[in-house]
């Protein structure tokens, strides 16, 4: 079994913006990383960030789009990031 492919902040703005610069060459890398069966793997805290850089209302739809695909996928995991005090 193939590692997972770590996704950040980055890699998600890419696929979810089209206006991007690397939205082309996200599509693409996710297409190439689909037709080999990997998985992916994200965290909470990178699912709270993209969902912050997509905050604007002609942004939000793609956002929530985005994140509750991951969130139902089987093929990624979501790591839950807990804020602990001492």
């Amino acid at each position: 079994m193939m590692k997972p492919v770590f996704a950040d902040t980055s890699a998600l703005i890419a696929l979810g913006n089209k206006r991007d610069a690397f939205h082309h060459h996200a599509l693409g890398v996710k297409d190439d990383l689909n037709r080999s069966k990997r998985d992916f793997v994200t965290t909470s805290a990178i699912l709270l960030e993209f969902g912050n850089a997509f905050s604007s209302v002609s942004l939000k739809p793609s956002a929530i789009k985005l994140i509750e695909a991951v969130r139902q996928s089987k093929r990624w995991q979501n790591i839950i990031i807990r804020h602990f005090r001492k």
